[in-house]
């Protein structure tokens, strides 16, 4: 069985993607691993950061960014995308509580009614 100019050109193009297909998931895997081996160094080298108390905030920013900038794009990337999910779960823990007080406040009869007095309680 012989195939035509045409279908053997398909044929390629299978193979050629089948290829590209393959690299890119080698690649990620390896990607991955890379993540996964160097991710634990970054989170406790940001822990020192974070917990150091002999810092000021701006300090503590500064250093921070060092350590994103030292690291490979894809850790960097990965620790940052943890920190914003913990800071944002953190401050949506906030606001909850802040809508919590604002409703105690209303029920206890000292409604101020300014909202940015219940931010300062």
């Amino acid at each position: 069985m012989f195939f035509n100019d045409k279908e053997n050109a398909k044929a390629t193009d299978i193979l050629e993607f089948h290829q590209r297909l393959s690299q890119h998931v080698d690649n990620s895997k390896l990607r991955v691993d890379r993540i996964i081996k160097r991710l634990p160094d970054a989170l406790r080298r940001l822990s020192e950061i974070v917990q150091d108390i002999d810092i000021t905030r701006i300090q503590e920013k500064n250093r921070i960014a060092n350590l994103y900038t030292s690291l490979d794009d894809d850790v960097s990337k990965t620790l940052q995308w943890i920190v914003h999910l913990v800071s944002y779960e953190k401050n949506e823990g906030k606001a909850l509580e802040r809508k919590t007080k604002l409703r105690k406040l209303k029920k206890g009869g000292i409604w101020t009614g300014s909202v940015q007095a219940t931010n300062i309680i």
